[in-house]
């Protein structure tokens, strides 16, 4: 690794790290900055087939900057949600990260796994969402920015049947 690549992965990870820590305290205006006016951003969980097949996976969430924008609209106000009235007690860890290709028009593709907990007052245990990220972040004047995310989650079955969690 060169110390250009090194010095990219630092900045890609306290990206990432910070944006992990703007959701954790959910500060969502901030969090909305962090994307592209075109971002995608799409969560898919898996069906597990039997021994031999491999997992099938479907859209939960497929959205783009103003569904997104709508999302945080409804997690950020009790009159449109129950699901985050109280609000959700969360947080996000994120590893494994890896670049596995720059491009020349200030393009980073990026792996990573995230692991959300999520704690409500109806579900005092909590869950966890777990998955696999793979991330287009497009470098801009102001910095890093999310242009595309997939999640594919670890399972089929939401632990509280609903997904308000941003991954």
């Amino acid at each position: 690794m060169t110390d250009e690549d090194f010095r990219v992965l630092k900045n890609v990870e306290r990206f990432l790290f910070r944006e992990a820590r703007t959701l954790d305290s959910r500060d969502y205006e901030a969090w909305f900055a962090m994307l592209t006016d075109d971002i995608r951003y799409v969560v898919c969980a898996q069906e597990m087939r039997e021994a031999g097949a491999k997992p099938v996976s479907y859209a939960l969430i497929d959205e783009g900057r103003s569904e997104l924008g709508q999302r945080i609209d409804q997690i950020r106000n009790p009159r449109l949600s129950r699901a985050e009235n109280p609000p959700s007690l969360s947080r996000r860890l994120v590893s494994n990260i890896e670049i596995l290709g720059v491009g020349s028009d200030h393009i980073l593709k990026v792996s990573s796994y995230v692991m959300a907990h999520r704690a409500r007052g109806n579900v005092p245990q909590g869950g966890f969402y777990v998955g696999h990220r793979s991330d287009v972040l497009r470098m801009t004047s102001d910095g890093l920015r999310v242009a595309q995310r997939e999640v594919v989650l670890d399972q089929a079955i939401l632990f509280d049947g609903a997904l308000t969690t941003i991954l």
